[in-house]
């Protein structure tokens, strides 16, 4: 029996960047879609903030068995199995083509589970295997930019797949967006397999590593506070990006603004990611301090939410939307560097996950908190709770920041006197 032959680094690193694209893409195409096609089932606004929220709800039971599935047999297998529920996902969305009313809404809720589900998996499983190559180049003395890479595709992903979402169910048809995700769902499954019994990474050699350490000793391996500010931060990211990739555009089509329009709405808002973080990448960005990077992006989430309190329904909100792109685009790789640069090398699976877990809580509250604040008191002043909510959240996980920072400052300084007076004596 042949064995099959092991990819190359280099090899590893080309299928996982296609397979980001192919499944941000995706992702993205389906997303306005579903809003669309929700928002169209006169169905109340409390009701489709919770059909929306529900995709979210699995995954955050998931992330952290996943995650060890990941450390203890191969994060490329897991993948493949976030392979296989994006493609069950994109079979329930094509089945709900042949029914209408109730039944079409709940298949088309059941697809967004699976496909909730799929994006936790493999989103967890290709940010470690890219981990697990960039120390392999680390160790040959090569260039370790796999991170900002994996990131700048999946914000090309993000920018095409609701401008094009939006031509379609207005030239074409909601059909022709099932159809095309299902193609790309069969692409990432290619992908995957391609990457079975291939991989020889780090993950494979910490079957060792005892998982069920808990207390003071797991909190410091994952980064101690830092960790904690840093999953903060991107809770607060991913808040305002789930509001601008799905929430919004129940808005938006409440107020008979046209689908291809919501669209463009969306994906300007992916569009200002991708160019930042095409920014992010150059040289010159390496010399300004990180907790910079983190206040400004921190500041256009806050004013996105204050915009869409005070702006009319409608063309306007391409702004919150360009806003909350910003923040995205600067402080998520940001995040993930830190995050990686804090945790010890055979806990920076389960850091990423921890990062993940929080992002699908916010994903999960994002839509059900903004539909029943606007119900109950308008679009005025439910959003200027939340902007209010998060600038106070902001200022705290600040704080926190400033505070690990001193600690650190003080055990180096402990540490170097120690030294000194090792070496008099």
């Amino acid at each position: 029996m042949k064995t099959r032959k092991t990819l190359t680094t280099t090899q590893i690193m080309t299928v996982i960047f296609c397979y980001t694209f192919a499944f941000w893409f995706s992702k993205e195409l389906v997303r306005p879609a579903i809003s669309i096609s929700l928002s169209d089932s006169d169905s109340s606004s409390v009701i489709v903030g919770m059909l929306l929220s529900l995709q979210n709800f699995l995954p955050l039971i998931l992330c952290i068995p996943m995650s060890s599935w990941g450390d203890r047999y191969g994060h490329e297998k897991v993948l493949n199995l976030g392979s296989a529920f994006t493609v069950i996902s994109g079979i329930f969305f094509l089945l709900s083509l042949m029914c209408g009313g109730s039944a079409m809404i709940w298949l088309i809720t059941v697809g967004q589970i699976f496909s909730g589900i799929a994006w936790t998996v493999s989103w967890i499983s290709l940010q470690a295997l890219t981990s697990g190559c960039d120390e392999k180049n680390k160790d040959a003395g090569k260039s370790a930019n796999g991170v900002n890479r994996l990131i700048l595709i999946m914000s090309f992903g993000m920018v095409l797949g609701p401008a094009l979402s939006g031509v379609l169910i207005d030239t074409v048809g909601i059909t022709s967006v099932w159809t095309i995700n299902m193609l790309f769902c069969i692409v990432q499954m290619v992908f995957s397999m391609m990457l079975r019994g291939s991989v020889q990474t780090e993950d494979k050699r910490q079957k060792a590593v005892r998982l069920q350490e808990t207390g003071n000793g797991i909190v410091k391996q994952l980064g101690g506070l830092i960790y904690f500010t840093m999953v903060t931060f991107s809770f607060i990211m991913m808040f305002g990006s789930e509001i601008r990739s799905s929430y919004m555009s129940v808005l938006l089509r409440d107020a008979s603004v046209a689908s291809n329009t919501i669209g463009v709405i969306s994906s300007l808002g992916a569009l200002a990611t991708c160019l930042i973080r095409v920014v992010m990448n150059l040289k010159c960005m390496e010399k300004i301090p990180k907790t910079l990077l983190i206040v400004i992006s921190m500041s256009f989430s806050v004013a996105a939410f204050v915009t869409l309190a005070f702006l009319p329904v409608g063309n306007m909100y391409a702004i919150p939307s360009i806003l909350i792109g910003l923040c995205g685009g600067m402080v998520e790789p940001v995040l993930i560097m830190i995050i990686l640069d804090n945790a010890d090398r055979n806990r920076k699976g389960l850091a990423l996950t921890g990062r993940v877990l929080v992002n699908r809580l916010a994903m999960f509250v994002a839509p059900l908190i903004a539909s029943l604040l606007v119900t109950a008191l308008g679009i005025t002043k439910g959003f200027g709770i939340i902007a209010s909510v998060l600038l106070v959240l902001i200022i705290v996980t600040l704080s926190g920041m400033k505070i690990d920072s001193r600690r650190k400052r003080y055990e180096e300084s402990c540490s170097t006197k120690k030294k000194n007076r090792a070496y008099h004596f």
